[in-house]
């Protein structure tokens, strides 16, 4: 009964006889999955793994992108703001030399 068990294992993993992981299982012994279900837990893993990164990488552009744009808007601001105070001074002096 024990060797048809080990047997089955090998079958299953491709000829090598391996214990079950218990990683990312919270600490509880996963109950034995068919090959088929490990698979397709194994697949689940990996999508939620790459939506999460996706997720992540998606942030940080946009973050780089916003500063970005925030920094040129102001940028754009402070320019004005300088044209305008240059005008408004040489405004002033043509006024006092007027006077």
């Amino acid at each position: 009964e024990i060797l048809s068990a080990t047997k089955k294992a090998e079958e299953k993993v491709g000829g090598v006889a391996q214990p079950k992981a218990k990683l990312g299982t919270g600490g509880k012994k996963r109950r034995n999955l068919s090959a088929k279900d490990e698979l397709a837990r194994v697949e689940n893993a990996t999508e939620k793994i790459s939506q999460r990164l996706l997720k992540e990488h998606t942030k940080d552009w946009l973050q780089i992108f916003f500063s970005a744009w925030t920094l040129t808007t102001w940028r754009g601001r402070v320019e004005r703001r300088k044209q305008q105070l240059a005008k408004e001074r040489e405004d002033l002096k043509a006024a006092t030399v007027a006077t």
